[in-house]
């Protein structure tokens, strides 16, 4: 099983709370508050909440999920974000990514059109070496919510782990994905882009628009001068 979930290269999301600086909220009310992109930054940077922790939480949340389909979402969040731990026992983060990819599952059967649980269940997936699932739950990700600022380069990574399975619509999704993200965070790409050894995959996706390679090219020069 690949993990990959503590090995960010770019930490593009604020945390909104204090799940990295101050601990995990102590009580249902103080999570359910809490944005779901600061559990994706979470998940990104690799800091998570000891096993005990978690488990504590996840007992809240379950409790929440009877009567709100919304737990089942910031649940899978919660294990997918656990299963990144390095210092828990293989089989314990083998069983965190499974109840994951559950919770996200039983969460998308009701809020098929969530773009950022597709996105994780996508990664959860890949973590399990379930390339064919991931690209599947990818592409739905990007064809519910192609301009998410909080989703693009999170995608891109993905969509470059995924790349070489990637269907022709899929190939054409990740491309809007990059183009879009040179817009907004150009150096981000190209740091993905040089961390990921992905140089000639994201110039290929690059090449239909001349503006967005000429200028990656310009910014990579730059990192290597």
């Amino acid at each position: 099983m690949r993990s990959r979930l503590s090995s960010v290269f770019v930490g593009n999301l604020l945390l909104a709370i204090g799940l990295v600086v101050i601990g995990w909220p102590s009580s249902l009310a103080a999570f359910r508050r809490a944005p779901i992109e600061a559990l994706l930054s979470a998940v990104r940077t690799g800091n998570v909440a000891a096993p005990a922790e978690t488990d504590l939480l996840v007992q809240h949340l379950v409790a929440a999920g009877e009567t709100s389909p919304a737990a089942y979402d910031e649940l899978a969040f919660v294990f997918l974000l656990a299963a990144g731990r390095k210092d828990a026992d293989a089989s314990w983060r083998a069983a965190q990514l499974d109840k994951a990819v559950a919770a996200f599952r039983n969460y998308l059967a009701n809020v098929p059109g969530d773009a950022l649980a597709w996105a994780g269940l996508s990664d959860a997936l890949f973590s399990q070496d379930r390339r064919v699932d991931a690209m599947r739950a990818l592409k739905m990700s990007m064809v519910t919510a192609p301009r998410s600022p909080s989703l693009l380069l999170w995608r891109c990574r993905i969509g470059l782990d995924l790349f070489y399975i990637l269907d022709s619509e899929g190939r054409d999704l990740l491309e809007q994905q990059f183009a879009l993200t040179m817009e907004k965070s150009p150096m981000a790409v190209v740091e993905l882009a040089a961390r990921h050894d992905s140089v000639p995959i994201v110039r290929s996706l690059l090449e239909d628009d001349p503006a967005a390679l000429a200028r990656f090219d310009e910014l990579l020069a730059t990192r290597h001068s």
